[in-house]
């Protein structure tokens, strides 16, 4: 709920946010799914482990999420929806990082989430906000909603507004094909 807030707060900062709970939260579990498969495989290479955090992280993303928009798609469903998606893409990175023996739960994995969303800027500190207003939804909602689709890779550098439409409906399987490279990149980094 906190991240949620700190979204609405900081649309700004929704990356580095992102980034620094996904740490605090999913990094525990990055790490125990790593202990467990070593300790399943102890001969199996990091870059095993690593190659398999992202078929884990997929699977999770694809079977395990909540129930996706279909049919038209708003600005504040691709708010959900890319939220997720940003969530599952910092949950891969500290999954391989895990893999490959680095411990996710440390707080530079933050920056390192960062650096391979390819994100400037630093990881902003933990606060507490408020609920967002309605007023405050309605204003910031279309500008997150690029924000999270350019972070995630769903929209293109240059588009400049949110352009609903039917096409974008089931995205779930084109949501999942943005993980791939960020795990090759994650790899490199880690390996």
């Amino acid at each position: 709920m906190a991240l949620w807030r700190l979204v609405f707060a900081e649309p700004e900062a929704v990356a580095g946010h992102v980034a620094r709970v996904a740490v605090a939260e999913a990094g525990g579990a990055a790490w125990a799914w790593a202990e467990g498969e070593r300790a399943k495989y102890p001969a199996a290479p990091a870059v095993t482990l690593a190659s398999g955090a992202h078929t884990v992280v997929r699977h999770r993303f694809l079977y395990g999420g909540p129930t996706r928009a279909r049919g038209a798609f708003t600005p504040a469903d691709a708010v959900t929806e890319w939220l997720e998606l940003a969530w599952c893409q910092a949950s891969l990175v500290l999954h391989v990082a895990a893999g490959y023996g680095t411990d996710p739960r440390a707080p530079e994995r933050a920056a390192d989430v960062l650096a391979l969303w390819r994100v400037r800027g630093g990881v902003p500190e933990a606060r507490e906000v408020p609920p967002p207003t309605d007023d405050r939804l309605r204003e910031v909602t279309p500008d997150l909603a690029m924000a999270l689709g350019r972070l995630t890779g769903r929209v293109k550098r240059g588009a400049t507004a949110f352009e609903p439409g039917p096409s974008w409906g089931y995205v779930a399987n084109t949501d999942a094909r943005t993980l791939r490279p960020l795990a090759n990149r994650a790899m490199r980094l880690f390996g």
